[in-house]
């Protein structure tokens, strides 16, 4: 026969430790297999950098990832006993776009290809027909030096080139050979010349003799450069001594030889540099870029030189 009140008070004992197994398993070790559920408040950071939130409302003891505005991930507290998550990490701004104005200021504005000091265009003549070229200068880098051999500096100014006779040019000549150079034409060798007005370049044609089938019987039509690269400018001037001067962009165009190799009167046609697109420009800058096919003493001479719209 059982005392009751024995019984009874073993119960309890049994109650209470049942109770406090429990409570054990209610702990937040992420081990256990049991999730248990809490009623105390919790920090989470959202990882915007922003004040952190915190909540008293009953919550799941799980860990949470979030992420945050600058692309960082974070991770949140779970119940009590969880750290606050770290703020994320900043993402990298997104690279500039491409500027409207490329290298060298050139842009493109109405079918032409200005130049960052670009200017006006005036009138084009007549179709077909090239640009007047009353008071046209030029210069020649480096200038001519020399004083014998076939002709010399003095009889071989710019301005010979817009002049309209077939029977005078300009060029450097013997200059570098006589200088103690292998060849007439250097790679870098310039012709520059100056329109005295903003016009609307779309070709240049350039003779070594006289026009229009560069023949001529006091002229050797060989004298053409090998290759050269064209840049303009908007803002030049000439001084009174005929120096120009200005601010030149990238190049607007290239040309090459019209007949490599060719000798005598096979030589019949001009050097025709076209533009992909016109350009306004007011001086207009030749550089050497290939020696001419036949090399050694063939200069590089202009006889006439026209510009066209």
């Amino acid at each position: 026969m059982f005392d009751l009140t024995v019984l009874r008070s073993r119960t309890g004992v049994i109650t209470s430790l049942i109770l406090a197994g429990v409570a054990a398993c209610s702990s937040e070790d992420p081990g256990n297999p049991f999730t248990g559920v809490t009623t105390t408040s919790s920090t989470v950071t959202d990882g915007t950098g922003g004040a952190p939130t915190t909540s008293a409302a009953t919550t799941v003891a799980t860990t949470v990832a979030t992420t945050g505005a600058g692309g960082g991930a974070t991770t949140g507290a779970g119940g009590a006993g969880g750290s606050a998550g770290t703020p994320g990490t900043g993402g990298s701004g997104g690279s500039g776009g491409t500027k409207d104005v490329g290298d060298g200021g050139v842009a493109k504005d109405g079918g032409l290809l200005v130049d960052a000091g670009t200017c006006t265009p005036g009138p084009s003549p007549a179709p077909n027909a090239m640009y007047p070229r009353i008071g046209w200068g030029g210069q020649w880098t480096p200038m001519c030096k020399f004083m014998t051999g076939n002709g010399n500096c003095t009889t071989l100014l710019p301005i010979n080139a817009f002049d309209g006779k077939g029977t005078t040019r300009t060029s450097i000549g013997d200059t570098h050979i006589m200088a103690g150079g292998a060849t007439a034409q250097v790679i870098g060798d310039t012709f520059t010349f100056d329109m005295t007005t903003c016009n609307r370049v779309g070709r240049i044609v350039m003779f070594a003799a006289p026009p229009p089938n560069n023949q001529g019987s006091m002229i050797d039509p060989r004298d053409f450069p090998g290759a050269v690269d064209v840049t303009v400018s908007s803002d030049c001037t000439t001084s009174a001594l005929g120096a120009i001067t200005g601010t030149f962009g990238p190049v607007v165009a290239m040309g090459t030889e019209p007949q490599p190799g060719c000798m005598g009167t096979a030589c019949n046609m001009p050097m025709t540099i076209t533009f992909a697109q016109p350009v306004p420009a007011k001086c207009v800058r030749l550089t050497l870029t290939k020696i001419l096919q036949l090399g050694g003493g063939i200069w590089w001479a202009i006889d006439e030189l026209q510009v066209f719209p």
